[in-house]
């Protein structure tokens, strides 16, 4: 190899490597902007989650009160829980297709969550407590929610 060819391979090696460099950068930056998109999902969707179960646990609570005292004052968070459960699902089920979390499992969490409804309804009915309550049903009740809510958190 002339002394020519060398001072051109020299000079070529910089700027073999910037070029390699560029590639390499443009590569882990979209990578990195795929990661933040699939965080904000993930966070969104965790979102959207938790409020479904802040509604639930809002007319969980509520209704626990009315059972425990009779006082349909104690209806309202159940109310206000109960009214916000079919947006925030409907956030959920939004948020599934952009996500790792399929149809079938939000399709699941709607059976569980109309489950639990299901019995705070059956529950209001023993409302208030007294003596005269039927306590091995109204335990049933208690327990068979405990489970659904436990399934739901799952």
């Amino acid at each position: 190899m002339t002394l020519r060819t060398q001072i051109i391979a020299v000079r070529a090696v910089p700027f073999v490597v910037l070029v390699a460099a560029t590639f390499a950068l443009v590569a882990s930056g979209d990578r990195a902007a795929e990661a933040l998109v699939a965080e904000r999902q993930a966070f969104e969707l965790q979102r959207a989650f938790d409020r479904v179960l802040v509604d639930l646990t809002d007319a969980e609570t509520g209704t626990r009160g009315y059972v425990l005292t009779g006082d349909e004052a104690f209806l309202d968070p159940y109310f206000k829980g109960i009214e916000r459960l079919p947006a925030d699902l409907a956030d959920l089920r939004a948020l599934s297709p952009s996500t790792s979390v399929t149809t079938p499992e939000v399709a699941s969490l709607q059976t569980m969550v109309n489950t639990r409804v299901s019995i705070l309804q059956s529950t209001q009915l023993l409302a208030p407590v007294t003596d005269l309550t039927n306590r091995t049903q109204l335990t049933q009740l208690l327990t068979l929610g405990r489970e659904t809510m436990e399934r739901i958190r799952v």
